[in-house]
């Protein structure tokens, strides 16, 4: 609030010119007050602000890296089930893979045995009935020669349906056959390698569905 002017008009001028100097210095001290309270206030009020603001970004920050150490944790364990459920998974499989070698090993004196016949029967009409052709070659490995004879082939044809078929030897080793169609479009690999890994990945797919 600012002070009555002081009445100067009875002085001498030396006197009035000084006194209008000091009424000028208070008035503008008091205007410098002024503005450095307002200017004080200003401060105040923005610091206020800006501690609110940053005490809200803290919070902020904080609840984000809450979530991201929640999230952390959760891709932890995570993975750690993955990696239990891999190796209960890798141990079964392997041993799986215990039992067909050892079936492997077992198929190689199968061919001298009684049961081998039917057995190749029974692989070529499963073979016939994937390709579905009137016409098919069976092919058939060189040690299994003495077995494709005529009887064994008239045998085949007349289980077949009467389907138009072609015995030919084949450079494999393997027990079981392989067989396509006449126009060599389709074919189908029934020896034992391919009836075992196909079992195999049967396998070993039913695992993985249990173990995930």
């Amino acid at each position: 609030m600012k002070k009555p002017k002081r009445d100067i008009s009875n002085l001498e001028a030396p006197e009035q010119a000084e006194e209008i100097c000091a009424e000028i210095r208070r008035e503008r001290d008091e205007e410098e007050r002024v503005i450095m309270e307002k200017a004080l206030k200003e401060r105040e009020r923005l610091l206020a602000e800006a501690s609110t603001e940053a005490e809200k970004r803290r919070a902020s920050i904080l609840a984000g890296a809450g979530k991201d150490i929640e999230h952390i944790k959760e891709r932890i364990f995570s993975t750690v089930s993955m990696e239990k459920k891999r190796i209960h998974l890798d141990a079964k499989a392997n041993y799986i893979k215990d039992i067909f070698d050892g079936v492997r090993r077992e198929a190689q004196a199968f061919r001298g045995k009684k049961d081998y016949t039917a057995f190749l029967k029974k692989v070529i009409l499963e073979g016939l009935e994937v390709i579905g052709r009137e016409k098919a070659v069976i092919l058939y490995s060189r040690l299994d020669g003495a077995i494709f004879n005529d009887s064994f082939a008239k045998d085949i044809r007349a289980s077949s349906g009467g389907r138009e078929l072609e015995f030919r030897q084949a450079p494999f080793s393997d027990t079981g056959v392989m067989m396509e169609s006449a126009d060599k479009r389709l074919s189908f690999d029934n020896r034992f390698e391919a009836r075992l890994k196909r079992r195999y990945d049967e396998l070993y797919m039913d695992l993985a569905k249990e173990a995930f």
